[in-house]
């Protein structure tokens, strides 16, 4: 009974060092204008994500450790085009896998159009004065100018003291 035991635990412990026995490899070839890009190592019938890795300074990647089935590979970037490659079968037969050198091609972004918004500060400093904006503050809605300068009073007499 012990050696039936000890022989199906050395077997099931086995069976994940075997299951584990794929790798992909690939590279790209404009490496050198793709620092920080990811590369997605994805399964194959869901394309959930299973790894990342990124490009290597030489514009190498690669996947270790992995189960026969399917997979694919993902690499993106924020100034090129994400590139999906085809399905990829690691098998006993074929447990390391070499993929051919890819070159991504540059995103080009176009902007429509461009609106630039900006707003006053509260207090504005020039050369030869101090500005208040009082329609900025939303207590100042609908007061008139008396109004306002009664309530920043002290605003107003630190400001003349601060900056004269």
């Amino acid at each position: 009974m012990l050696k039936l035991l000890i022989t199906s635990l050395l077997f099931i412990a086995a069976i994940p060092a075997q299951s584990q026995i794929g790798k992909i490899t690939g590279s790209v070839n404009n490496h050198k204008e793709m620092s920080g890009a990811i590369v997605s190592l994805l399964r194959g019938k869901d394309t959930s994500l299973l790894k990342t890795s990124f490009i290597e300074d030489d514009g190498s990647f690669n996947f270790e450790k992995l189960a026969e089935g399917n997979y694919f590979i993902k690499i993106t970037h924020t100034s090129f085009e994400t590139y999906f490659s085809d399905l990829i079968k690691i098998t006993n037969q074929q447990p390391t896998i070499t993929l051919p050198s890819y070159s991504l091609k540059p995103a080009v972004k176009e902007l429509q159009e461009v609106n630039v918004t900006g707003k006053k500060s509260f207090v504005e400093r020039k050369i030869d004065r101090v500005v208040i904006n009082p329609d900025l503050l939303i207590s100042n809605a609908g007061a008139t100018s008396l109004e306002v300068l009664e309530k920043h009073r002290a605003l107003w007499w630190i400001l003349m003291v601060t900056y004269h």
